[in-house]
């Protein structure tokens, strides 16, 4: 048989040096070109393919090929090994995408998909680790602008906020109502920088927080007068110079303004308020008795109200009449002689003599009583008539001894008939006081009313006292003791209408 001679098309797919995928475009190492494929034999065929014995000459050659055959073989196993790790990684890659698309996540519709990246403002105030994970994902996050209307400076842990990322964010949220908040609580003045840019889009604010010191204020006088027209709630805790009581007169003009708090934390640094009084249902803030006076006068839509009073002041000769309040704080009780409120059902105050007058005074059904000692001790005979001049109470507070008289008050089931709460800083340590005040528990369990009871105790309670209430606690009454006065005080008054001055 005739020699058959290696061609040079075989010659140059074997030598080809580099592949592409055509799916994925990986380039693999081929061969290497410089090393060659053995020459083709001269033998005959006759020989190779039959039983004839080769001639010397001819056993010259055939060594010749074998030997070199073997080392090209060689060769060839070297590059397969090289070859495979790399033709496996990008195989079972390929693999892995084609099991991706299979993922039951891809058919997720998109509505779906977005309602779980809105929750992702649980760590994030916008979704910026979602709009980074693929494609699909970034489209769907970044085509929705109320996934972006969240911004909070500082950022919370494990973000960040740069100049870049918030003009981003501002162009994402299109043109809805930001919700804000803007902290230098800390001191730092490494996000002061952004504060220009937040400024400059006060027409799309619709919830404004800022706390941190007074030069805030001057950049606010200058960036955003009268152009507040979608700000909604309003929180305001920002220093002022000492001394000085400034004008807070640039919200005046927000005609959706609805809530509005305004150094209430920061009590000591009172303002005056000019807002939007006559559509505000909801205010806290600290400011001298004299202007409270005056923004009460003008906001008979107030719901919800907690003031922080500083200095003294007269009432006025007619009760201000605030219709439609419900809820009310006060640092004073004394300022309880200026108000009118029919509607009421929550007070918390101090006590002072005033307070068992304007409970007279005032036909309500006031559900809710949280009394704490100021200034002004309590009178016993005070406390029982504050008791009977209330009878629709469902919870009851007080910061301050109990006394002999009024634990007895408390087991008639004539007082305060419909109590389902009482919380109490019961420090007593008389036993007869004690043992009263459980028969009087003890008695409004059994009619059905009495749900809760709740004490403060810096020591703990006598042991007869709190081997009952944990009976009765067996039962199913709620009894809780606070050995923490800051825990009992976050129970007594809800943190939103807690009062931060000193008692």
């Amino acid at each position: 048989m005739a020699n058959v001679p290696i061609s040079d098309s075989n010659s140059k797919s074997m030598t080809e040096s580099t592949h592409k995928c055509p799916n994925c475009s990986t380039v693999f190492i081929g061969l290497d070109s410089k090393v060659p494929p053995p020459n083709p034999s001269p033998v005959p065929r006759e020989i190779l393919d039959t039983n004839y014995p080769p001639s010397e000459f001819q056993l010259s050659s055939i060594r010749d090929f074998i030997s070199r055959g073997r080392a090209y073989i060689q060769i060839l196993d070297d590059k397969a090994a090289l070859l495979r790790p790399l033709i496996l990684q990008a195989l079972t890659r390929e693999i892995w995408k084609h099991e991706g698309s299979m993922s039951l996540l891809r058919g997720m519709p998109t509505e779906i998909l977005s309602t779980i990246f809105a929750f992702t403002s649980t760590t994030e105030q916008a979704p910026w680790t979602v709009s980074a994970v693929c494609v699909r994902w970034r489209a769907i996050a970044t085509s929705q602008p109320n996934f972006w209307t969240s911004i909070r400076l500082p950022s919370p842990p494990g973000s960040f906020m740069n100049t870049l990322r918030l003009e981003r964010q501002l162009q994402r949220s299109g043109e809805l109502p930001l919700d804000i908040e803007f902290s230098m609580e800390d001191g730092s003045l490494k996000n002061l920088a952004l504060f220009p840019l937040l400024c400059a889009q006060a027409r799309r604010w619709g919830r404004f927080s800022i706390d941190g010191p007074d030069l805030l204020y001057s950049q606010l006088v200058n960036l955003v007068k009268d152009r507040l027209v979608l700000l909604q709630e309003l929180e305001f805790e920002v220093e002022c110079p000492e001394g000085e009581i400034p004008a807070l007169n640039i919200f005046h003009d927000a005609p959706l303004m609805q809530k509005a708090v305004v150094n209430k934390v920061l009590w000591n640094h009172p303002l005056a308020m000019r807002l939007p009084w006559s559509q505000i249902s909801c205010f806290r803030g600290s400011s001298s008795w004299v202007d409270h006076l005056g923004a009460l006068g003008a906001a008979a839509n107030l719901v919800e109200c907690s003031l922080e009073i500083q200095g003294p002041g007269e009432p006025p000769r007619t009760p201000i009449l605030l219709p439609n309040l419900r809820c009310l704080s006060l640092s004073h009780a004394a300022f309880l002689e200026c108000l009118d409120t029919p509607a009421l059902l929550e007070l918390y105050c101090d006590y002072a003599p005033p307070l068992l007058p304007f409970l007279r005074r005032n036909i309500f059904e006031l559900q809710t009583l949280v009394i704490w000692e100021c200034f002004t001790p309590a009178a016993e005979s005070d406390l029982t008539r504050i008791l009977d001049a209330v009878p629709t109470l469902r919870n009851l507070g007080l910061d301050l001894p109990l006394t002999a008289e009024f634990v007895s008050q408390f087991c008639s089931s004539n007082t305060i008939p419909v109590l389902e709460c009482i919380l109490a800083a019961n420090e007593a340590i008389d036993i007869a006081i004690n043992n009263r005040f459980a028969e009087g528990v003890e008695s409004r369990w059994k009619s059905g009313r009495l749900k809760s009871v709740k004490l403060f105790h810096w020591d703990p309670p006598a042991a007869d006292l709190l081997c009952r209430m944990e009976l009765l606690q067996a039962q199913g009454m709620d009894f809780l003791v606070f050995r923490d006065r800051n825990g009992f005080l976050e129970d007594l008054v809800p943190y939103p209408l807690r009062i931060f001055s000193p008692e």
